[in-house]
Formats: C-alpha cells, structure tokens, sequence
C-alpha cells in the first residue's frame, strides 16, 4: 500500500493512495486512518484517489468489509469533496455502492466515482472543482510560440502531463508570434500574459536568442527551444530529447558512424549530440557548402572537430550504423518523397532516425526495413524534448508514457 499526497495550490490537495495484491478489512482500515490524519492537517476540503489497478478483492469479505470501515471510522469533516476510485472491476463497483449507501444512511455526503485510469481520475476531479467552485484562480500558464502553431500538438501532450500529475492549475496553450513582432510578443508573455515560459519552434529559435540568456547548450548550437521566464534563460532540448529517444530504443553511439542528413537547425543539434556521444559524424547536404560552414560555425561554438562532409553516393559506401534524417523531405503532405533519393543504394540492415514525425511512418523509414533495416521516428523526440521543457517549469519529472500515448493521439486525430 502507498499513500501519496499532491498540494495542488494553497488551497486544494489530493490524496492517492493504491493497494496492491488483496484489498482487505485490515488495509483498507490502516489507510483510511492515515488519510484521515493527513485530512486533519488542513481546513479544507481534500480529493482522494484509490488505485485499484494492482489490486483484487476477497469476494466473500468485500461488502463486509466495507461496512465495517464505515461504522468503525468516523469521516473527517474535510472528507466531503470527491473519491475517485481507479481501475474497477464489477466486484468494486459493488464494493463502491455499498460504501455510498453506508455514507448516505449516516448523513455523510461524498461523491463517489469510478474511472478507468489516472488521467480519468485527475479530470474528474478537476471538473467536479469547478462545478463546487473549488478551483484556484491562479494558473501556471507556459505554451509554444512560432509562426505558425495552429497544427502543433504539444498543448495535448502537455495538457495531459499535467493532469495525471494532479497540477490542475497548470496550462499549456498556443502563442502565435510573427516573426517581426518577437522582442514585443516576449516581453508581453512575460509581463502581461501571465507565461512562466514557451516553447520555441520554427521560425523563432535563432530569432529569440537576442532577448533571452542563452546556456552553454543553446549557445553552441545556435538556437533556443525553451524559454523560461523566472529566470529568463533559454536552453536548448532538441539535442536532449533526440539522444534520449536513441538511447530508450538503444541505439549504440560511440565509436559509430553515423550519417547525418541535412545542415539546418536540426542537423547542428544532432552533430553537437551525436559528437558528444563519441560518434563519428559524417554530413549528407544537397549543398555541400552548407553543410561546410554548419560543421565551421560548430567548431567555433562548441569546439566540434572531426566530422566530415560528403556526398551521398560517398556516404553509401561507407557502412554507417545509424543514418539520421535531420530535414523536413517526406513529412506531410510530401509523404511519397525521401531524403535518400532513389538511385542510390540504401545501406543494408542500418537504423534510420527519421525526425518528421508526421506522418508517423515515412518512406524513407520504409527504405531502411526493406533492407533489412530498422526505424525508428522522430515522435519519441519530439516527446521527449517536451518532457525536458516541462522538467523546467514545473520542478516535476515528466510522466513521458503519458505525452507520448497524448501526443500520438492527437496526431492520429488530426
């Protein structure tokens, strides 16, 4: 059994607590008593969640059970706002009758819920607040700022890490900036809008840097993707989530060749995290020349050396282990074409990371499995760069399963 309590705000609390194994008569007195004890810590009314998804029941003692709890404790004054119990069966729901039944005879309200899972549980609760009128007036705002933002799927995934941790006055929206108006949009976030920090995507990660503190990180790779406003610095995540995802697949860096295709924004913070890493780093750009003065301004700001440029044809002859699509070619509505252009043999058996990840399985993904390759899309950075972002500005580790199931939800309905 585990009882955990999350302050919301000030003024609001949830209590969860889970069981696991068999729920019976002696843990379901022991937590009752030390929710009771916490309740009785505050003079507000608090919120609990059972989780039951570990757990079964005793049939022949359940409505027992439960009667006996009712009669044998008191409920604290504060246990008068909603229960939430997760993961039901059909024995619990009659358990969770039983209990409401019991409560009512003796003249306790409570309102009794059941749902499917934690998310469900945290959005029951935050309606039922608003419907008392028990929600905090004060919201932590943060959202994502470029030009344009309307497709972005960011606000699901952050909206749903937010709830399933319980910090229901959290709120991640989108911010439209034009390119010409950035030093004003940001000063009015900060100052008017209420914003503790954004996300920064295309056209603005270069175009913000002049307003803000840059760390080391987005210095070296010469772009901000997240922004917090306490503090007015800038870092960068694109380089975090990308080498986090490589490794939660694990994808082996060091001492690797790797090819990397591109010499944009994205392409600098893949050589900077592929290069830290210990790989070997080899660009593939249509022009050469970029690719050149991508690799010279990397020297210069992050001491990067070693890294090659060649063709595509030369890099197909060189077995690397991992190919890196670093551009925008085959993302949609282009989702026949590929950044390997056809006529060139496609190394066999290597893993490809491809960063568009809509859609959510490309040609160019299709290219490396058809020579026996491996793929994996650029969703999980995506995610996990976001997860990065809300470490920041929440101070809470980001429930990444959570984004990424919210995020794949929202491109798939789009």
């Amino acid at each position: 059994m585990g009882i955990r309590v999350d302050w919301d705000s000030q003024d609001k609390a949830i209590i969860t607590y889970s069981f696991e194994g068999y729920w019976t008569w002696p843990h379901m007195h022991e937590a009752v008593r030390q929710v009771y004890a916490l309740m009785a810590t505050v003079n507000y009314t608090v919120d609990v969640i059972v989780d039951l998804t570990e757990s079964s029941f005793v049939p022949s003692e359940a409505i027992a059970n439960a009667r006996q709890l009712a009669v044998s404790v008191k409920p604290h004054t504060n246990y008068s706002g909603t229960t939430v119990y997760v993961g039901m069966n059909t024995l619990a729901r009659t358990l969770l009758n039983a209990v409401s039944q019991i409560y009512y005879q003796m003249n306790q309200y409570h309102n009794f819920v059941f749902v499917r899972n934690l998310a469900e549980a945290y959005k029951v609760i935050e309606d039922q607040r608003k419907k008392e009128g028990r929600v905090h007036t004060t919201v932590n705002k943060v959202g994502v700022i470029g030009w344009p933002v309307t497709h972005s799927i960011s606000p699901a995934m952050h909206n749903a890490a937010f709830r399933v941790l319980g910090l229901l006055d959290w709120s991640y929206e989108l911010a439209p900036v034009p390119p010409d108006i950035v030093r004003q949009s940001l000063k009015m976030l900060r100052e008017e809008g209420g914003f503790i920090g954004v996300n920064v995507t295309v056209p603005l990660k270069q175009a913000v840097m002049p307003f803000v503190q840059p760390d080391e990180r987005a210095r070296a790779v010469g772009a901000v993707n997240v922004i917090d406003f306490r503090t007015n610095l800038g870092t960068n995540t694109d380089v975090v989530g990308f080498i986090d995802d490589l490794k939660a697949h694990n994808v082996p860096l060091k001492d690797k060749t790797v090819i990397v295709l591109g010499a944009g924004g994205a392409a600098r913070a893949a050589v900077y995290g592929l290069v830290g890493e210990g790989a070997e780093v080899v660009v593939v750009n249509r022009t050469p020349e970029k690719a050149q003065v991508m690799l010279a301004d990397l020297t210069i700001s992050a001491g990067i050396r070693g890294a090659d440029v060649k063709t595509i044809d030369e890099a197909a002859e060189i077995s690397p282990s991992l190919i890196v699509n670093c551009t925008s070619v085959g993302m949609w509505p282009k989702v026949d074409e590929s950044p390997w252009i056809d006529g060139v043999p496609f190394p066999k058996g290597v893993t490809v990371y491809d960063m568009v990840y809509r859609p959510l399985r490309t040609r160019f993904m299709e290219q490396a499995e058809a020579v026996e390759g491996r793929a994996i899309g650029g969703l999980g950075m995506l995610v996990r760069q976001g997860a990065a972002a809300f470490n920041i500005w929440a101070k809470h580790e980001a429930p990444v399963e959570v984004m990424y199931e919210a995020a794949e939800n929202a491109l798939r309905s789009q």
